[in-house]
């Protein structure tokens, strides 16, 4: 079903001017898709979150790393891996594009 455009004011009208439209129709987004992020979001929390754990663990039993510095290690992992996201967004929000960067990101998520 495609959207309808009504110009807003008959005023906009003069000397070859665009008026504002407004779209009548389905509104997509908003609150329908927030239960969807929501669990993506808490899905990837829960899969870092025990991806950290078993790093230290694995610090710990496979490179004999003592206790402190494996912590240490995985605090500074951790402290990487949060800052990427903010990293990626400058720089695809001033060199690459959302769109090229937002399909690069799926295709290595899923590899």
């Amino acid at each position: 079903m495609g959207t309808k455009e009504i110009p807003v004011s008959s005023e906009y009208n003069k000397h070859d001017e665009e008026a504002p439209t407004t779209q009548i129709g389905r509104k997509e987004g908003g609150w329908i898709t927030f239960p969807f992020i929501t669990v993506a979001l808490t899905g990837l929390t829960v899969a870092a979150s025990g991806w950290m754990t078993n790093l230290i663990v694995y610090l710990i039993e496979q490179f004999n790393v003592k206790n402190i510095r494996a912590t240490q290690i995985s605090n500074v992992v951790n402290g990487c891996t949060n800052f990427i996201p903010i990293a990626g967004a400058i720089i695809a929000d001033s060199y690459l594009g959302n769109f090229f960067v937002i399909s690069v990101s799926s295709i290595t998520s899923v590899l």
